[in-house]
């Protein structure tokens, strides 16, 4: 039995090094794309090129949708370029939770203000980050509570504000 907690504990350590490098790997892909866009280098590619970093993206060349690529590139441009993060420091946050904070960061007055939102989301798991990030700074939710109520003849909301976006008009 011990050796199969050996075994249990092996592969968890496998795993989590695999994430890290994978979160590491967006970065790097971020900066790749930001060079492969700002160099021009696509233009260089397929029959005659691609006029437009959009439209090489858009070819299916790499397999990812343009808000993906902008996503790498976005990160890579704020966390690294602008805020000076290192991929190793990075590596341990994953990706997602970065982008979910990158709004705030971005609108922080104060390196402080970007490292606590970092330190959250190195901690937090997602869904108290979620919470957090929806809070103010007096501690009360960002957000407004709303019924939503769904139109079972069309299929489009009713909102508890009076917003219709029913097309049937019920």
């Amino acid at each position: 039995m011990n050796e199969l907690v050996d075994n249990a504990y092996q592969v968890l350590e496998k795993l989590r090094l695999m994430i890290k490098e994978q979160n590491k790997l967006f970065f790097e892909i971020g900066g790749t794309l930001k060079m492969f866009r700002d160099t021009g280098l696509f233009r260089e590619l397929g029959d005659g090129g691609y006029d437009t970093f959009p439209s090489f993206i858009a070819s299916g060349e790499l397999g990812i949708a343009k808000s993906t690529a902008q996503a790498y590139i976005t990160l890579y441009e704020f966390w690294i370029e602008e805020k000076g993060y290192s991929l190793e420091v990075l590596s341990e946050i994953p990706y997602d939770k970065l982008r979910m904070v990158l709004p705030s960061a971005r609108e922080a007055k104060t390196d402080n203000e970007v490292s606590e939102l970092f330190n959250k989301a190195k901690v937090l798991s997602r869904s108290d980050l979620l919470i957090e990030l929806g809070k103010s700074e007096t501690g009360k939710s960002k957000f407004k509570t709303v019924i939503l109520q769904l139109c079972e003849k069309c299929g489009g909301y009713k909102y508890s504000e009076g917003i219709i976006q029913c097309f049937c008009k019920n």
